[in-house]
């Protein structure tokens, strides 16, 4: 992953994964991460295709939920969004919390975005929360502002 996502080595990556994947072929991390890996090089429909064929294999696959796989409203509001809430009331993880949070602002409902930060901040006060998670709240809530600007 630190191949394809900083240095941007799509083609030593994609060796890596393809390796990883021989050892271990049903692993969903592994191939959440060679999906990753597609979308890194840009090869975005594979990156797609890829995601669907990983979500068969696992229906609760965590790249189901994620915000980026549903762009359009419908789907957040659908699928992805009340995956994420219940994911979030079940088991109120970091990655859960902060894929809400980014998903409720990219649905251009700021407020629930703020409420889901605002849960992560006290979580994060009285033990540990990862600041990227805080920080994919606010990349989806600055979406929506910049589409009403």
């Amino acid at each position: 992953m630190f191949l394809a996502s900083m240095k941007e080595d799509h083609p030593a990556a994609a060796i890596e994964i393809g390796l990883a994947r021989e050892l271990d072929p049903l692993s969903i991390l592994i191939r959440v991460s060679e999906g990753w890996t597609l979308y890194w090089a840009r090869r975005f429909e594979s990156a797609l295709v890829h995601a669907r064929e990983t979500i068969e294999l696992d229906a609760n696959c965590v790249r189901r939920t994620h915000p980026r796989t549903g762009r359009d409203r419908k789907r957040l509001d659908g699928q992805v969004i009340p995956a994420l809430e219940e994911a979030s009331r079940k088991v109120a993880d970091p990655l859960s919390l902060s894929w809400l949070g980014m998903a409720y602002g990219a649905a251009g409902e700021p407020e629930k975005a703020r409420a889901v930060l605002r849960r992560m901040e006290a979580t994060a006060a009285a033990g540990y929360m990862p600041s990227l998670c805080l920080a994919w709240v606010h990349v989806g809530s600055a979406r929506t502002r910049r589409r009403s600007i």
